[in-house]
């Protein structure tokens, strides 16, 4: 097994903590409930700007996708 994957001992007893998980989940669905929140207010201000686009753009059919510069 490459080392770069290998688990720490901290990783070990969290992936076997049942805690863990059940935590994970909830803070996973409230950042999913902030970050569609923000996505709405987004849109409605999106509504009252002038873009510079082409006519047939449709902001509702598009994303803007930033580039990721990581490794």
């Amino acid at each position: 097994m490459d080392e770069s994957s290998r688990l720490t001992t901290e990783g070990l007893e969290l992936v076997q903590d049942r805690r863990f998980f059940l935590t994970k989940v909830r803070i996973t669905e409230k950042v999913a409930q902030w970050l569609k929140r923000v996505h709405a207010v987004l849109q409605e201000d999106l509504r009252h700007v002038a873009l510079l686009a082409s006519a047939d753009f449709d902001p509702e059919k598009s994303q803007y996708v930033q580039g990721y510069g990581g490794r």
